[in-house]
């Protein structure tokens, strides 16, 4: 389940998976398993997919139902389909 912890953590790194292994806290990597790191990972892709119009609507139909089956509430799913709308970093 994604809460806000969670993403907080993916966040403070940028979704830069290898910054996390090098640079994150015991606690942050006991909070934030790499489970959960790919499954923000994937959501957040397919999101960009959903943002951008690319996604065929019974796609978006189940990217939302995943979404929102994965997140702790309607918060974090709104976080979520915010970052997934965010420009690349770079």
């Amino acid at each position: 389940m994604i809460d806000a912890r969670k993403l907080a953590i993916y966040r403070r790194y940028g979704g830069d998976a290898d910054a996390w292994a090098r640079l994150g806290t015991a606690d942050e990597k006991a909070a934030l398993r790499d489970a959960d790191w790919i499954a923000i990972r994937d959501l957040l892709q397919e999101l960009a997919l959903v943002a951008g119009g690319r996604a065929a609507p019974r796609y978006a139909r189940a990217i939302d139902a995943r979404l929102r089956a994965s997140t702790a509430d309607a918060a974090v799913a709104a976080a979520l389909e915010a970052l997934a709308r965010e420009p690349p970093p770079g």
